[in-house]
């Protein structure tokens, strides 16, 4: 039991080790860089050589991978530039909001209670069964 426990962990590590990659080569592979994307097509080349090097794009890419993946699994996913905050800190909060106890429960204020489907309207509302 535990061997199989173990070949499963190794087989799940190695299948996220493999989607990170690619994901990872993906935004390498894909036409564009992040610092064209922030500062616009317009940007000076000096302005890009900048925001590179703060990004840090500048360095190898085995770097920035693991620069990457240390910064997924501890949870430090970055500056959000627009909004001016660390992306570590909305974390909690947006976890607090979306699992609240109330809304577990159904109770609480309306747009705290958990979504309903509406009843069927126009067509579908007088018939119960499709045949």
């Amino acid at each position: 039991m535990a061997r199989y426990v173990v070949g499963r962990g190794l087989s799940i590590a190695l299948v996220l080790v493999l989607i990170s990659i690619i994901v990872f080569a993906a935004t390498h592979v894909l036409p564009g860089s992040a610092a064209t994307l922030i500062l616009g097509e317009y940007a000076t080349p000096e302005s890009l050589r900048a925001l590179e090097q703060e990004l840090g794009l500048d360095r190898p890419l085995a770097v920035q991978y693991l620069a990457w993946v240390g910064g997924v699994v501890t949870g430090d996913w970055g500056y959000c530039r627009r909004d001016r905050y660390r992306s570590r800190s909305s974390i909690p909060t947006s976890f607090r909001r979306g699992v609240s106890p109330s809304r577990l429960r159904g109770t609480g204020s309306p747009e705290q209670r958990p979504l309903e489907p509406s009843p069927p309207s126009g067509r579908d509302a007088g018939s119960t069964s499709r045949s």
